[in-house]
């Protein structure tokens, strides 16, 4: 058998190809889950129940922020989660979600 040789700029573009279709593999959507589908306790990460929301990540944060929708806890430097409970109260009344006051702040 003969080794094919490939010039060097083929070569390139076969890994640019590989790089391309990885990357559309990494940005297809997770499918569509129904309010239902997210359990009532435990916790959920924004990944898993970002189809259910109207908006995007940065709004949801900023929601967040401002004690519109449930707050994250940091279960590491670079990971949140959410309370389900929490979440199914702000997906029931997304307009009128009010996160409780903890403590005596007014």
């Amino acid at each position: 058998m003969q080794d094919v040789n490939i010039p060097p700029s083929e070569e390139a573009a076969f890994a640019n190809e590989e790089k391309i279709t990885k990357t559309k593999a990494k940005k297809e959507k997770r499918p569509k889950i129904l309010i239902k589908d997210l359990p009532l306790i435990g916790m959920s990460r924004f990944n898993q129940f970002e189809s259910l929301l109207p908006f995007s990540r940065e709004k949801f944060r900023q929601l967040s922020k401002a004690g519109k929708a449930p707050m994250g806890i940091r279960l590491g430097c670079r990971m949140t989660a959410y309370k389900n409970a929490e979440l199914h109260k702000f997906l029931e009344n997304i307009t009128g979600y009010q996160t409780e006051v903890v403590g005596g702040e007014k």
